[in-house]
């Protein structure tokens, strides 16, 4: 252990600028947090030294190395050190993840229900209400057909880059690389655009 760490690093305190190796934001606050729930590491001699004038309940001289957890925490300057966890504050903070859980579980279904219950309480769309909603998008649709799909280009603009949705949802794809085909030459003339980059994306998990 650095004698840098060593200064900073009392049990429970003085660690709130460390990160947690491998440990979450929220276990890692959990654990710093209780002056409790985790004790320094000391020198490898010292726990065989302090054997023979303390007596373990199960007659090991391991006991904290087999039930107490190392976790390994980072301070800002870079330098680590060595805790270990009780392994009791662990099993609280688990337990504390999943009751909160349990509770938005709950308030989701209980949401779920609501929303149902107000469903159920709407009056039945009627054919004629679904034609006139129809009629009013279709003309709107209709009325944008001649607005071109791509904007004028500053002029100062050198660089252009294109990203194009190309998932399962974009079921107007063809339309639009055929727009971005009939568009985009004279758009990059005007605008003396020197490099374009086109590229297709799709949300992330999307099959």
């Amino acid at each position: 252990m650095q004698p840098e760490a060593a200064k900073t690093a009392a049990a429970g305190g003085g660690l709130e600028a460390a990160r947690g190796v491998g440990l979450t934001p929220r276990l890692r606050d959990a654990l710093l947090g209780n002056e409790k729930a985790t004790l320094r590491s000391m020198a490898g001699a010292y726990v065989p030294a302090i054997g023979s004038h303390v007596q373990s309940s199960v007659g090991s001289k391991q006991v904290m190395a087999q039930y107490w957890c190392p976790v390994v925490v980072e301070h800002e300057r870079g330098a680590r050190q060595v805790l270990h966890a009780d392994p009791i504050a662990i099993r609280q903070f688990r337990r504390a993840i999943a009751e909160e859980l349990k509770h938005v579980q709950e308030k989701r279904k209980r949401m779920l229900r609501r929303m149902q219950d107000i469903r159920q309480s709407l009056p039945p769309t009627s054919p004629r209400a679904i034609a006139t909603a129809l009629r009013r998008e279709i003309a709107s649709t209709e009325a944008k057909v001649g607005e071109p799909l791509v904007l004028p280009l500053p002029q100062a603009a050198k660089v252009l880059h294109v990203l194009v949705e190309a998932s399962p949802r974009a079921l107007q794809l063809d339309l639009v690389c055929e727009r971005l085909r009939q568009e985009l030459p004279g758009a990059l003339r005007e605008a003396d655009v020197q490099y374009i980059t086109l590229e297709a994306v799709a949300l992330k998990g999307a099959p």
